[in-house]
């Protein structure tokens, strides 16, 4: 079987996950910077991902309001997952990622992490409840 990815994607930042061979087990990859435009951010994503090897899907969070409809950032993960699939030819699986953050932030916090190691962890924390989420369901 070929492994799986998720992304958390940020203004700022985008967390990185990938599933063991078996799509059992989500694991924290990396957090990667954001880049002056959705072009550039995907081409440095797309790297990335293409160095994890064959891939089945990309599962990518998609933020949605408490109510289910879509945020404005909805549409940026939108155009984005449009350049991951139309440039770079992955296969994207919309998750609702609605309180992955906030449940990263707690499990982060409970664990005694320091703010500042919290900060750089979440994203990728999140992207691995969001891939997690989405092998269980499986």
């Amino acid at each position: 079987m070929k492994r799986i990815a998720a992304l958390d994607f940020g203004e700022a930042r985008i967390g990185l996950a990938v599933s063991d061979e078996r799509q059992k087990i989500a694991l924290p990859r990396t957090t990667l910077s954001t880049k002056k435009s959705l072009e550039e951010t995907a081409a440095s994503v797309a790297k990335e991902l293409q160095g994890l090897g064959p891939l089945d899907a990309v599962i990518l969070g998609l933020p949605l309001f408490m109510n289910g409809k879509e945020s404005p950032m909805s549409q940026k993960v939108r155009k984005f997952a449009a350049i991951l699939q139309e440039k770079f030819g992955f296969h994207v699986i919309f998750w609702d990622e609605r309180l992955t953050s906030a449940q990263g932030e707690r499990f982060l916090r409970d664990a005694e992490a320091s703010r500042k190691s919290r900060e750089k962890l979440i994203d990728g924390i999140a992207a691995c409840l969001i891939l997690q989420n989405y092998l269980d369901s499986k």
